[in-house]
C-alpha cells in the first residue's frame, strides 16, 4: 500500500457519512450528533434531524452491524423507544413497500452483503420514501404489524394476540409500584432503551436503592427466554421457567421473592 492509499482509506463512519449525504443536501436534515459509542452494538453514532418532516433518524452502524431508527417529532421531542406507534425500525419500511416480501439480508451488514452493500440498499430505500422523509406525513404502522402478523401466521399457523398479557409486562406493571412505594430508583428499563443498546437484548429491569441493587432479568434472548431471574448486587437469589405456568400466578410467585429481598 502506498502513502497515497493510506491517506484515501476511508473509514465506515467516511461511508455512512457519504451514503447519508443526501438527508442533508436534498432532504432538509441536519446531521445533529456524531459519536463513537462503544456500549452500542455497532461503533459508530449518528442523528439527522429534520424539524419539518418532524423525523429523526438515528444510525448506528459498522462492519458487522447496522440499524436506523426512526422517531417521530412529538413537542419538538422524538418519541420514547417504547413507543410503536411513532418509532419505527428502517425495515418497516421495506416491509411496508413489499407486503413483507422483501430480502432481510439486504439490510444485514454482518453477511455477505457487508456493510457498502447494506449502505446502498438503504441509501435507495430512502430515496424511495422520499415522501415520507421530506413531508409531515407518518407512515402506516398499523398496515406494517399486519403484514408481520400475516407473516407470523404463515409460519407457525395462528396469529399472535397482541391484547394478551406478557409475563414481563404484567410483572413490570407490579414490581414498578412495589419498588416505588418502597422509594427505589427504576434505574434502567430494556423497553426505553435504544436497539442500539447492547444491554437491551434481553427484558430487564434494574431498581436501586442506597447500596441496594435489585435486577430482573430474562437469562437469554434466544435459548432461554422463558427464563428469568433476580439478582440482588449481582448475585443470583431467584430464577423462575414461565413455560407452561399461568402467566398471573408466576408473576405472584416473583413478586413474593422480590418483597423479601426489599
Amino acid at each position: 500500500m502506498g502513502l497515497l492509499d493510506i491517506f484515501n482509506t476511508k473509514t465506515p463512519l467516511d461511508d455512512i457519512k457519504n451514503s447519508f449525504r443526501f438527508l442533508t443536501t436534498e432532504y432538509g436534515f441536519q446531521l445533529i450528533k456524531t459519536e463513537q459509542r462503544p456500549d452500542f452494538k455497532a461503533m459508530h453514532f449518528l442523528v439527522y434531524r429534520n424539524d419539518t418532516s418532524k423525523l429523526q433518524l438515528e444510525i448506528c452502524g459498522d462492519t458487522t452491524w447496522f440499524h436506523c431508527e426512526i422517531r417521530r417529532l412529538i413537542n419538538g421531542q422524538p418519541a420514547k423507544y417504547s413507543d410503536k406507534d411513532n418509532c419505527i425500525g428502517f425495515e418497516s419500511l421495506a416491509i411496508l413497500e413489499s407486503n413483507n416480501k422483501y430480502e432481510h439480508f439486504d439490510y444485514y451488514a454482518g453477511g455477505t452483503t457487508g456493510l457498502n452493500g447494506v449502505l446502498t440498499n438503504t441509501e435507495n430505500l430512502f430515496k424511495r420514501y422520499k415522501t415520507f422523509l421530506t413531508t409531515d406525513n407518518w407512515i402506516d404502522v398499523k398496515r406494517i404489524e399486519q403484514l408481520r402478523d400475516d407473516d407470523f401466521e404463515k409460519k407457525f399457523g395462528n396469529r399472535p394476540d397482541h391484547s394478551r398479557p406478557t409475563f414481563f409486562g404484567e410483572l413490570k406493571k407490579q414490581a414498578i409500584k412495589l419498588f416505588t412505594k418502597n422509594e427505589y430508583q427504576l434505574l434502567i428499563d430494556s423497553d426505553e432503551l435504544s436497539p442500539f443498546d447492547s444491554s437491551g437484548m434481553v427484558d430487564s429491569l434494574t431498581f436501586e436503592k442506597g447500596n441496594n441493587q435489585i435486577k430482573i432479568t430474562q437469562v437469554d434472548w434466544r435459548d432461554d427466554y422463558f427464563i428469568y431471574r433476580i439478582e440482588v448486587n449481582g448475585k443470583k437469589v431467584f430464577e423462575i421457567d414461565i413455560r407452561n405456568q399461568d402467566t398471573f400466578k408466576a408473576v405472584e410467585r416473583t413478586l413474593i421473592k422480590l418483597k423479601q429481598q426489599l
